[in-house]
């Protein structure tokens, strides 16, 4: 997981001033975060097919979990209190959408037993208290 974060921060110098202009609602998309992430993940060749679980914090409205659903993740756990619009694709069904706060999330999935192997955060938060959830999901127990 923290392999993850080195390669997108050092993905988006390379990135800086560039805009996405593809058209909303195109190959699922809900939203523009879609097509950012599906740029990241191009880049940075990430390879998101065959990821067992995924949590998308900060998910709503939803472009990152239907990205990642799309892409063949497993299952997505989206965690966020607000609404989220998911497109009609079969992936659909492996998206559980987490209407709670991260802080509330993260011991529900660990007493589920899950292990996550991909975290990705758009949460409107400070980056200290970011990077402590994704460390709170390291470093849990498998």
């Amino acid at each position: 997981m923290l392999s993850l974060i080195w390669q997108v921060r050092h993905a988006l110098p390379n990135m800086a001033g560039e805009v996405c202009s593809a058209p909303i609602h195109v190959d699922g998309a809900v939203c523009r975060a879609f097509y950012k992430l599906r740029e990241v993940v191009a880049r940075c060749e990430i390879a998101i097919s065959g990821r067992r679980h995924a949590i998308d914090v900060g998910a709503s409205p939803g472009g990152w979990t239907t990205f990642l659903a799309q892409s063949g993740c497993a299952r997505v756990s989206a965690v966020d209190p607000g609404a989220l619009t998911l497109g009609d694709s079969a992936s659909v069904s492996a998206i559980e959408h987490m209407r709670m706060r991260v802080d509330e999330a993260l011991p529900i999935l660990a007493s589920r037993g899950v292990s996550l192997d991909m975290y990705c955060c758009d949460m409107n938060e400070q980056p200290a208290v970011a990077v402590g959830y994704l460390m709170q999901a390291a470093t849990r127990p498998t």
